[in-house]
């Protein structure tokens, strides 16, 4: 058996991984994401970013750790 997914979130998401490429060990998020963690987990807003395919410039966060300062990420 072979599973697949498809669609626009799935390929949002797989540009956002690209974007990860020269920041190794590292944790980046849309918006809909960050907001659903924010309470929880800090965040940094990093510059918008254009995603092919995609019209305008998309807010991606870099998830630093958890609110508490445990599991830090650098």
């Amino acid at each position: 058996i072979e599973y697949t997914v498809i669609g626009d979130s799935v390929n949002v998401a797989s540009r956002i991984e690209k974007l990860t490429k020269n920041s190794p060990n590292s944790i980046f998020i849309g918006e809909p994401t960050y907001h659903e963690i924010k309470n929880d987990f800090q965040c940094e807003e990093l510059p918008p970013v254009k995603i092919r395919g995609k019209k305008g410039d998309f807010t991606i966060y870099k998830v630093l750790g958890t609110k508490n300062g445990s599991n830090k990420a650098q």
